[in-house]
């Protein structure tokens, strides 16, 4: 079997849909699947054709109009995974349950007003260009064989009429918990591991930062990505007087990523938008460390009853949490090993390759014009609303 995983990004952009395809790729391998990843950006006609012609299943991973509809007529079964909110008001805002033509009405006025300011004849190109893509996302929808989503948030927050399935994403965790992670780190501090761009709220952990160490506690913070932001991170992080407790490490391979968080006490997810299924939070589960997250989108699925939860933007929450680690470091390796425990049977890459390959498989048995009936969306435990009651 020969499967063609395809995503949007150019190859120097950090994304997690980048990382999905690689974690896939490498857990479909020891299964006998090979998979080939291909990047949309810049893709030629002809070249996305001759993608589709040469592999058995076309897995997209955006909405990628040209490779479902090659998919489609040459007779080539095709699915999506989303890995981020189906509609734009929902990358920020609450989700409400609603009809597809409700969530059409609600998302076209969303984007009315998001370009209001800007003058009339650009505020009506704006919410024609959101509204074009919302339509194209759904035709996308019904074309496919197969809707995958990466948390239940994302799946439950589509509306879409069609089956939407849970699929967490891939990881290569050890078969046990490191022995290390047992141990309580010698070296006190969080890592927080992302865009650092206004979205993902590290100015949130710097003031946060700011408030524990005018309390007198002493610790570090990693810093680990790139972005619009970092220059006034930067700023942040001097006007505070954190420079000597701040590390930017810029852009790092993952392992080295993995390892600095295994030296932490935590890592911390402090997002304003409703961040689908941040694999930081995997990525710390495999070596023993919890997470420290706000309540937006998937976070609170994958940090289950293991880390903490604070409302979005509570710097007072998120410094409390922080600081109940600094004081009772043991909290650290108890609430690591719940992390552990609670990711490794739904993201270890044996089984999450093997359900693949079973959704592979029953697409292949299936003639490529039918598409999936429409049965509730799969139910997950998910976490407490009350974070950190451990």
């Amino acid at each position: 079997m020969k499967i063609l995983l395809q995503h949007p990004h150019r190859a120097d952009e950090i994304s997690g849909v980048m990382t999905y395809c690689e974690s896939a790729r490498d857990a479909l391998q020891p299964l006998g699947v090979e998979a080939v990843i291909i990047s949309t950006h810049g893709l030629t006609t002809g070249a996305a054709w001759r993608a589709v012609r040469e592999v058995d299943v076309v897995h997209l991973n955006s909405n990628h109009i040209r490779l479902a509809l090659f998919a489609r007529l040459q007779r080539k079964p095709v699915l999506i995974k989303y890995h981020y909110p189906f509609w734009d008001e929902i990358v920020e805002g609450e989700h409400e349950p609603r009809g597809l033509g409700s969530r059409f009405v609600r998302d076209t006025g969303f984007n009315w007003r998001l370009g209001a300011g800007k003058g009339l004849l650009a505020q009506l190109k704006h919410s024609a260009e959101r509204f074009v893509r919302a339509v194209l996302r759904v035709f996308v929808a019904r074309v496919v064989n197969a809707r995958l989503a990466c948390s239940q948030f994302i799946a439950r927050s589509s509306d879409l009429p069609w089956r939407v399935e849970l699929d967490y994403n891939p990881f290569a965790f050890p078969e046990l918990p490191p022995r290390e992670a047992t141990a309580v780190t010698s070296r006190p501090g969080f890592v927080f591991a992302g865009r650092l761009d206004r979205t993902k709220g590290a100015d949130l952990l710097l003031a946060a930062a700011a408030r524990l160490r005018n309390r007198g506690n002493t610790f570090h913070l990693d810093l680990i990505g790139k972005g619009d932001d970092e220059e006034n991170l930067h700023a942040q992080a001097k006007q505070l007087g954190l420079e000597g407790m701040v590390k930017f490490w810029g852009q790092l391979p993952r392992d080295v990523t993995v390892e600095l968080m295994r030296q932490s006490l935590a890592v911390v997810v402090p997002s304003r938008w409703n961040d689908p299924a941040p694999y930081v939070i995997v990525e710390a589960a495999s070596v023993g460390r919890c997470a420290i997250g706000a309540r937006r989108g998937g976070i609170a699925e994958l940090i289950g009853p293991a880390g903490f939860l604070f409302d979005s933007e509570n710097v007072d929450g998120l410094m409390h949490a922080m600081g109940r680690l600094l004081t009772q470091p043991g909290e650290s390796r108890r609430r690591g090993a719940v992390a552990f425990d609670h990711l490794h049977p739904l993201c270890n890459s044996e089984t999450a390759g093997r359900r693949l390959l079973g959704i592979y498989g029953r697409l292949l048995r299936r003639p490529a014009r039918q598409t999936v009936s429409a049965p509730p969306v799969a139910k997950v435990r998910t976490a407490s609303t009350r974070g950190g009651s451990l």
